[in-house]
């Protein structure tokens, strides 16, 4: 069975662009606007979220504007004095905010907001090679 002739026309323009260079379609040179990206796997350079966060960034805003450093204060004496230790309860309050500015209904799938967004990161405190709560083990808890 063969290949049809628009299909083998693209083949071959592909083949041909894959080469870098001109193809002929039709008896006619073309220039291919198809262009090819290489994916490069390199280990991160060192750099600080300070930098990549822009300094007009809501998030900056909102940190500046609103202190959240009162509420260890306010939420302590509801934790227990043993156990497994929690999230920070500024960080808990944290995320609700950004749930609700991005209503977003979902721990799962605000995790994976922070875990993409390098704005959220950074407020939240956390760089980019610190592991983030986990959803699975209790809201916002700490993997085991």
């Amino acid at each position: 069975m063969g290949v049809s002739p628009p299909r083998r026309l693209l083949l071959k323009a592909h083949e041909a662009s894959a080469k870098g260079v001109l193809a002929v379609v039709a008896e006619r040179q073309v220039m291919l606007m198809l262009g090819t990206k290489a994916r490069i796997v390199a280990p991160l350079a060192v750099v600080s979220l300070e930098d990549l966060v822009p300094s007009t960034h809501f998030s900056r805003h909102l940190d500046h504007v609103l202190d959240l450093s009162g509420v260890r204060d306010l939420v302590k004496e509801t934790y227990a004095h043993g156990g497994r230790p929690s999230s920070d309860p500024e960080v808990f309050f944290q995320l609700q905010l950004v749930m609700l500015f991005e209503h977003i209904r979902s721990e799962r799938r605000l995790l994976r907001l922070v875990a993409d967004r390098l704005s959220v990161r950074w407020y939240l405190g956390y760089h980019l090679d610190e592991p983030l709560p986990d959803a699975c083990a209790g809201y916002f808890g700490y993997p085991f």
